[in-house]
């Protein structure tokens, strides 16, 4: 039976509560997407191990603007990292990849843990020698890269141009010289 919203702040609220994050987060490793399961502690389901990596936290913050203007969120999730076990992470390509992390105690299984964020991964760093920093960004980040990588091609001036997309009617737009 799924926890209820009721138990699920109770549980909140509660002193003896064992806080544990799980972060699932995908990373192109070697060409292939692959998704990499994280926590800040030990936890393990029939078919998954959680690899108990997360130190700090998971800081994140959010702003909703008076104006009615989109605000980008931003955070990061700190990953031990001291005697560089990690280190081959900073060659994955972790732009613009999916991350879902979620809460709950590990004494229950994972159907129960509340996703507490999803959003997309903006890169992999290291603010200190002994940590690597995945810093996280909300959806709305997806909406700054382009649609499309097509070059026009060819052999005029705007060959290295992108191939624009329009949509519906467009007016006032100056074609490509192809």
């Amino acid at each position: 039976m799924a926890l209820t919203d009721a138990q699920f702040k109770a549980w909140l609220a509660s002193a003896g509560s064992i806080r544990t994050v799980l972060a699932e987060v995908v990373a192109r490793v070697s060409g292939v997407e692959t998704t990499l399961y994280l926590s800040n502690r030990n936890y393990v389901t029939s078919t998954q191990l959680y690899t108990p990596c997360i130190s700090g936290g998971v800081s994140f913050t959010e702003e909703l603007s008076l104006d009615g203007q989109p605000s980008i969120s931003y955070g990061d999730i700190e990953i031990s990292n001291a005697s560089g076990e990690r280190d081959g992470w900073l060659d994955y390509v972790w732009v613009n990849r999916a991350i879902s992390i979620y809460m709950g105690d590990p004494t229950w299984p994972r159907t129960d843990f509340r996703l507490v964020f999803s959003g997309t991964v903006d890169d992999l760093g290291s603010r200190a020698r002994n940590v690597l920093n995945i810093k996280l960004r909300d959806k709305l980040a997806r909406l700054n890269v382009p649609m499309t990588e097509t070059k026009l091609g060819g052999s005029t001036d705007n060959k290295n141009a992108l191939v624009p997309l329009t949509f519906g009617e467009c007016a006032n737009i100056t074609p490509l010289l192809a």
